[in-house]
């Protein structure tokens, strides 16, 4: 796993079963590194292809299109 993937994973993680929006995603796991939304997707798309049964169908890591990301996991 990738350095950020991980930090990316961890912080859905501690804040599971919370939308989390595009911009505090990227504020607190990219900080000012400055983060793209396309940066933080494909990371996302690459966490799914990890910890999904079916990434195209993801039940872990849900989208809320224009808004950001849930984590549900126990």
């Amino acid at each position: 796993m990738r350095p950020t993937e991980y930090r990316l994973l961890t912080y859905m993680a501690l804040n599971r079963d919370r939308v989390l929006s595009h911009q505090e995603l990227l504020d607190k796991v990219w900080g000012n590194d400055g983060g793209s939304l396309d940066s933080l997707k494909w990371h996302v798309s690459a966490l799914r292809d990890k910890l999904e049964i079916d990434p195209k169908k993801p039940d872990i890591i849900v989208t809320f299109p224009r808004v950001g990301y849930r984590y549900i996991r126990s």
